[in-house]
C-alpha cells in the first residue's frame, strides 16, 4: 500500500510540461530512431514526452487536432518520405485560437538524420516557446551575463585615433508560415478517447477466505494526455468456507467510479496508477449437517481501492496490461452458521493479475 501511495504521489507531483510525439502507425525504423531520439532529447531538457500513433501521415491539421483533443500544450510530429525526414512544431498561442506552428529543417536520411532532427526540433521548440514570451525554469542552466566591456587602451601620442567596427547583423532566417488547412486534411481520424479493460485477479484475502478469482471490467474515458475516470465492476468468484458441521457459499460483487493517472515509459508501453470508491456487496448461502436449515444472508459497505501496474501496447488499440492493488472493505464481517464462524468476508485483500486493453 505505501509503495502504491508513493507511485501516486510521484506522478502525480511530477509538474513536467508535456510534449506531444506523433507519428504515423507502422513506420519504419527510421521513424523509430528519430522517434527515441527527440524523446530522450526532451527529457533531458526538462520536458515529458509522450508518444501518439496515428492512423495518417500527421500533416499540420493531423497534428493540431491531435494535440487539441489531448489538451497538450506543445506537439512534435515526425515525417519520412523519399530517403528524407521532416517535421512541424506546434505550440498553444494564447493569442491566436490555431496555436504557433513551425516546421522543422528537412534533412537527408543517414546516420546521424536522428541525433540531428532532435536537436533541431527541440530547437525549434525552444526558439517558438521564446517568441510566445514563455519562460521555463531550468536549474542547470545559469543565465547569460553579458561580455565585460573592455576600456580602450590609450593610445600612443600623434597617433590617429580609431573607431570601433560596428557590430555586424546577425543573418536572420525567415520563419515558415503555418500551411493552410485544407478539406482533406480536416477529414482527420480522432485518436481513441475510449479505453477497456477486461481482466481476471487472484484476490488473496488477509483474514477469513482461502485465494480467489475475481473478474472485472473497466470503461474509462481519457481527459486528456495522462488522466481518464470511467467505471469499474468486478464479480468475486463463489468461496466456499466449511467446518464439521457446517458450510457457506460467499458471493462478493464491486462497483464504483474509477480514475487513473497514466505515463507513456516508451513508444510501446506506460504505466498507470488508479483510485477508485463505491459500493460492496456480499452474499453468503449457508448449510449446515444438523436438522437446524442455514441461511442465507446478503449485505452491502464501501470500499475503497488503489493500485498500479504497466500496459504493452501490441499494436494503436489493442494491448497486455498487468498490475497489483489493494482493496479496502469498509465493514469486514463474519460468517456464521449454527453459532460457528465458518469465515470472514469483505476483508482487506491484495489483488494481482492482468488482462486485455483495447482502445476505441
Amino acid at each position: 500500500m505505501l509503495i502504491v501511495c508513493g507511485l501516486l504521489f510521484s506522478q502525480f507531483a511530477w509538474g513536467r510540461t508535456s510534449v506531444l510525439i506523433v507519428v504515423q502507425h507502422d513506420t519504419s525504423q527510421d521513424v523509430d530512431s528519430c522517434e527515441q531520439r527527440l524523446r530522450a532529447e526532451l527529457s533531458a531538457d526538462g520536458y515529458a514526452p509522450t508518444t501518439v500513433q496515428v492512423e495518417q501521415e500527421p500533416n499540420a491539421a493531423v497534428l493540431v487536432d491531435t494535440a487539441k483533443r489531448l489538451a497538450s500544450s506543445a506537439a512534435i510530429s515526425i515525417v519520412l518520405s523519399e530517403g528524407s525526414v521532416s517535421g512541424l512544431v506546434w505550440m498553444v498561442d494564447p493569442k491566436k485560437p490555431g496555436g504557433l506552428l513551425r516546421a522543422v529543417t528537412e534533412l537527408p536520411v543517414n546516420d546521424q538524420a536522428s541525433i540531428v532532427f532532435a536537436i533541431t526540433a527541440t530547437d525549434v521548440l525552444h526558439g517558438g516557446l521564446l517568441e510566445l514570451g514563455y519562460v521555463q525554469d531550468d536549474p542547470k542552466i545559469a543565465p547569460s551575463l553579458p561580455d565585460p566591456v573592455r576600456k580602450p587602451e590609450p593610445a600612443a601620442p600623434g597617433a590617429p585615433e580609431l573607431l570601433a567596427p560596428a557590430p555586424a547583423a546577425l543573418p536572420r532566417t525567415p520563419l515558415p508560415s503555418p500551411p493552410r488547412h485544407t478539406a482533406s486534411d480536416a477529414q482527420t481520424e480522432p485518436p481513441p478517447n475510449l479505453q477497456a479493460t477486461v481482466s481476471a485477479n487472484r484476490l488473496f484475502a488477509i483474514r477469513g477466505l482461502p485465494p480467489s478469482t475475481e473478474i472485472d471490467l473497466a470503461v474509462t474515458r481519457r481527459l486528456g494526455i495522462h488522466w481518464a475516470i470511467g467505471l469499474h465492476g468486478g464479480f468475486v468468484l463463489p468461496v466456499e468456507l466449511k467446518t464439521s458441521r457446517a458450510s457457506a457459499s460467499a458471493s462478493q460483487f464491486l462497483v464504483g467510479p474509477r480514475l487513473e493517472y497514466w505515463q507513456q515509459m516508451g513508444r510501446w508501453w506506460s504505466s498507470f496508477t488508479f483510485v477508485e470508491t463505491g459500493l460492496y456487496y456480499e452474499t453468503v448461502h449457508g448449510s449446515s449437517s444438523t436438522s437446524v436449515t442455514g441461511h442465507d444472508r446478503s449485505a452491502f459497505t464501501i470500499y475503497h481501492q488503489l493500485g498500479g501496474g504497466v500496459s504493452f501496447h501490441a499494436s494503436r488499440d489493442f494491448g497486455l496490461w498487468l498490475g497489483a492493488s489493494v482493496l479496502l472493505p469498509y465493514q469486514p464481517s463474519d460468517v456464521v452458521i449454527l453459532e460457528e464462524t465458518v469465515g470472514r468476508i469483505a476483508s482487506p485483500s491484495v489483488l494481482l493479475g492482468g488482462g486485455l486493453l483495447a482502445r476505441f
